[in-house]
């Protein structure tokens, strides 16, 4: 079997760690979607945090641990909502800068 779920002193930890990281994680993103704004996050952060989950996901195969994989699942779709606010806001920006720097066609030049 590819995942083995026993009922063990680490399964309930992991179960907790599982409810834990999805209830910490509901309130942010809730947060970056009401105010469609992520600016209060570094990419570096989020970045970071992607890659580390993946190799948690690599681990929890390894050792067989469906528990390990879910929890680094559910951080990794959380930062990916996160980080989809933080590039629209950047994509945003970039564009009302230009907008501001390129000159209106209703001006003439003599």
């Amino acid at each position: 079997m590819l995942f083995e779920t026993t009922l063990s002193y680490e399964n309930i930890l992991l179960i907790v760690a599982n409810i834990i990281n999805i209830v910490y994680n509901i309130p942010q993103m809730v947060r970056t979607y009401k105010t469609k704004s992520a600016n209060d996050f570094d990419v570096w952060f989020l970045g970071l945090r992607i890659f580390y989950n993946f190799l948690w996901i690599l681990y929890g195969i390894e050792v067989n641990s469906m528990l390990v994989c879910l929890n680094s699942v559910v951080t990794i779709f959380a930062t990916a909502f996160v980080s989809y606010y933080k590039f629209i806001g950047y994509y945003n920006m970039k564009n009302k800068i230009v907008a501001t720097i390129e000159p209106s066609p209703d001006l003439e030049f003599e």
